[in-house]
């Protein structure tokens, strides 16, 4: 039997994007980012400015630059650095009993790759729109732009908030992916809700194709 988890029933999820520097920005910002994650009853997402460097200049709390993470939270990087800049040590952030965290390391050359090619860009945004549990798998269908679909094909690979994944359904506005119980245990998308934000990337190859097509199309010197 399949259950659905629709937006109707399910606790908030909120986007809070922390700017670099100003009103709500910086390391101040961030701490703050966190504080309003932890009190909301969603899985909230945390989005960091893309490049930018937080730095904590004092502990929080007693031992930790950032506020306990208590609830589901989602930090996105975007290629952004949290360091410490204080001759007093504290670490980074803790991860209080009950909650979770999730790091993906670097995948070195030579090693196997589990996987398509993820480069850790992202071109867009997509919405989480539906959450179905399914056997022992739980598919989720999320809403995407056009930008995006266009290179989304059924049974090809895309990557939702860094993980590959396996195209399982496609139609008008959306895509459907499959998450199997080994990735809902070692990703953050084990929290994903109706509602929350995921950050895509569509399959490189299929970019290098279509341009490779246009180029071909226009003729030489193109």
């Amino acid at each position: 039997m399949a259950t659905t988890q629709g937006a109707a029933g399910a606790a908030p999820a909120a986007t809070i994007n922390v700017p670099c520097r100003g009103a709500g920005g910086g390391a101040a910002g961030l701490v703050g980012a966190v504080d309003q994650a932890n009190a909301s009853p969603g899985p909230d997402t945390i989005n960091l400015a893309g490049g930018c460097s937080y730095v904590l200049t004092a502990a929080d709390n007693p031992g930790n630059g950032l506020p306990v993470v208590t609830g589901q939270v989602s930090i996105r990087g975007n290629g952004a650095t949290i360091r410490r800049s204080s001759p007093s040590p504290f670490r980074i952030f803790d991860v209080g009993p009950g909650a979770n965290v999730n790091l993906e390391p670097s995948l070195r050359a030579g090693e196997p790759v589990g996987g398509h090619l993820v480069q850790g860009h992202v071109d867009g945004v997509g919405t989480i729109a539906e959450v179905t549990e399914d056997g022992f798998a739980r598919r989720v269908r999320i809403e995407a732009s056009d930008e995006i679909l266009r290179y989304v094909v059924a049974t090809g690979s895309i990557a939702v908030d860094g993980v590959s994944l396996t195209v399982a359904g496609l139609d008008a506005g959306s895509f459907t992916v499959s998450l199997i119980p080994e990735t809902l245990a070692r990703t953050n998308l084990g929290a994903a809700r109706p509602g929350s934000i995921v950050n895509l990337e569509v399959d490189v190859l299929a970019k290098y194709v279509e341009k490779a097509l246009a180029s071909r199309k226009a003729g030489p010197g193109s």
